[in-house]
């Protein structure tokens, strides 16, 4: 499934669903959704007895979520997230062309 699929497909989920919530409601979310790819991030750097072993699965369970919002966001907005990824990997390849 393409970017601008998932972006339908999350739509179609929303207007059966009630509808969308603010755009501020839905970027806090977002933030929301990053911090806790973050924390994750964190406790693989940081050993210790108690806390549980960060898995693959989890990780991605929290991309996942962090897509979701974007979509969320991009839909509220009208934009292509298939268009702004190609423009930025254009612009990394034009900026980073002799960086490596």
């Amino acid at each position: 499934m393409n970017l601008k699929e998932i972006q339908r497909v999350i739509d179609d989920w929303i207007g059966k669903n009630g509808g969308y919530y603010s755009e501020l409601t839905n970027l806090a979310r977002l933030t929301e959704e990053l911090g806790e790819l973050a924390r994750l991030y964190a406790r693989r750097e940081i050993p210790a007895r108690d806390l549980e072993d960060v898995s693959r699965h989890k990780m991605q369970e929290e991309m996942g979520d962090i897509v979701f919002a974007l979509c969320v966001l991009a839909n509220q907005a009208g934009i292509d997230l298939e268009t702004s990824v190609q423009d930025v990997l254009n612009k990394v390849k034009l900026r980073d062309a002799d960086r490596h």
